[in-house]
């Protein structure tokens, strides 16, 4: 073969092997694209579901961890709970401990209050014949002897007072007062002056059973001077109490009570004492 004939023969191989190559390449292109497109939706499928499994997952474990939270905060008020119950108990035991010691307290005040040893002094005389140094003296010896004191003068010495002078629970009862004798021949003769004014028509009752009578703070013979100065000696006059009334009359028991009694013809006869 000539050489010019090999020239000719070069270029329709490198022609055809070009014709094949761009055919190939031609042919290839598609299927290239398809798969490309294929991979890609492959690819995003296979991004996609994990993602999801993952968006999933991470939305459970969100609420997962929102009810762990709400259990632990449920848990957390719980123990809080608790912890305050705890601490609750020993303010609670505290309280049941101090109440039995209150009962106690006011058991021991009110035992106090009983041993505690109470006098009183009756002064009917203060507001015609007042003693101030009578009242200090006694009081003050009293008090050493260790009695708590009270104070009665003539407006607070009433029928009524008298009447429930051995319900008030007074050790030692020191009275100052004008006192007197009836009639001799009277069942109960001995009278002591209260302060409270007499009217006729007060304590009927009384008056009949004779609890109650009455009294001119006078010695028999100034009171018959005195009759005929004044135009009503009645106005003059005080309510007064005898035996029959500590006897019958009364409201409760003198508590083993000394009883000293300054008053004109108080102990002229025994009825009273």
């Amino acid at each position: 073969m000539s050489s010019s004939s090999n020239k000719k023969i070069i270029p329709i191989i490198i022609v055809a092997i070009i014709s094949i190559g761009a055919f190939a390449i031609i042919f290839n292109s598609p299927s290239t694209q398809d798969q490309a497109t294929e991979i890609k939706e492959t690819s995003v499928s296979q991004i996609e579901e994990p993602i999801q499994e993952i968006e999933d997952v991470s939305e459970s474990e969100s609420a997962l961890t929102s009810k762990l939270e709400s259990n632990q905060n449920q848990t957390d008020i719980v123990d809080k709970a608790n912890v305050s119950a705890e601490m609750l108990d020993p303010i609670q035991e505290t309280k049941e401990t101090s109440e039995p010691e209150s009962s106690l307290t006011s058991k021991l005040e009110s035992d106090q209050n009983l041993s505690q040893l109470r006098a009183v002094i009756i002064d009917q005389l203060h507001d015609d014949i007042p003693n101030y140094e009578f009242q200090t003296n006694a009081t003050r010896m009293l008090e050493d002897a260790g009695y708590q004191v009270d104070l009665y003068t003539t407006k607070d010495i009433t029928v009524e007072f008298y009447k429930k002078l051995p319900s008030m629970n007074y050790n030692f009862i020191l009275i100052r007062t004008h006192g007197g004798e009836g009639n001799p021949d009277e069942e109960y003769p001995t009278r002591l002056f209260t302060g409270e004014k007499y009217v006729k028509g007060k304590y009927t009752l009384e008056q009949l059973s004779e609890h109650v009578g009455y009294g001119f703070p006078f010695y028999d013979d100034d009171l018959i001077q005195f009759q005929d100065s004044v135009e009503n000696v009645y106005d003059y006059a005080y309510f007064t109490i005898g035996s029959k009334l500590v006897k019958e009359g009364m409201v409760g028991t003198f508590p083993d009570s000394i009883i000293i009694v300054g008053g004109c013809q108080s102990a002229s006869s025994h009825d009273l004492m």
